[in-house]
This record gives structure tokens, C-alpha cells and sequence, in this order.
């Protein structure tokens, strides 16, 4: 198997990896014209024992009914490569888990991720948020909707990638705590031992 990393530019303003098909940078400078870089892919390690990984952000062997972190039940959550899973995208209900992995995914409508969880919330655009990992496991988000995203209570800038951590608040269509907001909660999947 062959793992290849995102494509990326290097803002020469601040030096921050940019995905490349962003068109600017979180410090404002303008990415068009920018090279862009992509890392030589590599021979991925040969399979081995799955994992599953508990909304705590505990990655749980995959035989295990329960996590050992939190005590939740795990057997209905569909295993995984163990360090394939970098990233919840948690809603605030806790109806719906994205579960992001090192490729690009889009978040709305029109994704597979929680359709039909988005379906049910009408601002939400059909493509609204993209979620990319770079190669260092750094994640950023970019607001591609018609409606908008809020990133910690501030508004996102349209079409610019933005640094996500562990504990990010994000609401999709309007400001948390309004009516028609759709709360998230980006959690990093543990880097300890599995539980």
C-alpha cells in the first residue's frame, strides 16, 4: 500500500504549510503563484491489528466492547488502521462523528460524513467545511459555504485555510448558541498507547 501526503505550499510570509489549493494563508498573504510542493509517497507499514476509536478520542484495540479510558461502549463503532484516525469532528449532541483520517473531506449536505445529521439542519451548504491534515498532523479548516462557519466565536474568512487544535469550537451557519447554529467540537485522537 502507498500512503502520499497532501500536496502543499510554504507561505513565504510566515513560513506555515498551506494546503496547495488554497488560494491564501491564515497571516493574509496571498498564495497565487506560490510553488507547490508535494512529498514523495511511501510504502505504508503492512497491515496489522485494527483499532476503534471511542468520541473520547481514545483509540481502543478492536476487540475491545468498551473503551478503556472512558467506559462508553465501542462494538457498534467501525474499526480502523490503528493511527489512521487523527481527528473527530464531534457535534455538540453528539449525534454525529466524523472520524478524519489524513485525506481531504468536505463536511455538509453533500457529503457522506453525517448526511443525513446535516440534511436535517437547513442552512448547512452542500460542501460547507473542508478539513485538510497536512504531513505534520497539523489540521486546518476552511469555510467554503454560503452561510458561513464560526472557528472559536469568530467568523471565518471565506476560501482561507485556518489552523484547527484539539478543543476548537466550530459552528456551522451562525454563531453558537443562535437557533439555527450547528455546534461542533474538533477532538485529536489520543498519541498514547491505545486504551
Amino acid at each position: 500500500m502507498i500512503s502520499v501526503a497532501p500536496a502543499f505550499k510554504k507561505c513565504p510570509a510566515c513560513g506555515k504549510r498551506v494546503p496547495a489549493d488554497e488560494s491564501g494563508c491564515v497571516c493574509g498573504r496571498d498564495m497565487s503563484g506560490v510553488p507547490v510542493f508535494q512529498p514523495q509517497s511511501s510504502a505504508a507499514p503492512e497491515p496489522g491489528p485494527r483499532s476503534k476509536v471511542c468520541l473520547c478520542g481514545c483509540e481502543n484495540s478492536a476487540d475491545k466492547a468498551d473503551c478503556g479510558r472512558c467506559g462508553r461502549p465501542i462494538d457498534h463503532i467501525e474499526d480502523s488502521e490503528p493511527g489512521s484516525v487523527l481527528y473527530l469532528f464531534l457535534s455538540a449532541d453528539h449525534k454525529c462523528c466524523v472520524r478524519v483520517t489524513g485525506a481531504p473531506l468536505m463536511l455538509g449536505r453533500g457529503a457522506a460524513q453525517c448526511q443525513p445529521y446535516l440534511d436535517a439542519k437547513g442552512a448547512v451548504s452542500r460542501e460547507h467545511l473542508k478539513l485538510t491534515v497536512m504531513e505534520d498532523g497539523a489540521l486546518f479548516a476552511t469555510d467554503i459555504s454560503r452561510y458561513g462557519t464560526w472557528h472559536n466565536g469568530k467568523p471565518m474568512p471565506k476560501g482561507r485555510a485556518r489552523p484547527a487544535h484539539d478543543g476548537d469550537e466550530f459552528s456551522l451557519c451562525s454563531p453558537a448558541g443562535t437557533d439555527s447554529s450547528v455546534p461542533f467540537r474538533l477532538r485529536r485522537v489520543s498519541e498514547q498507547p491505545p486504551c
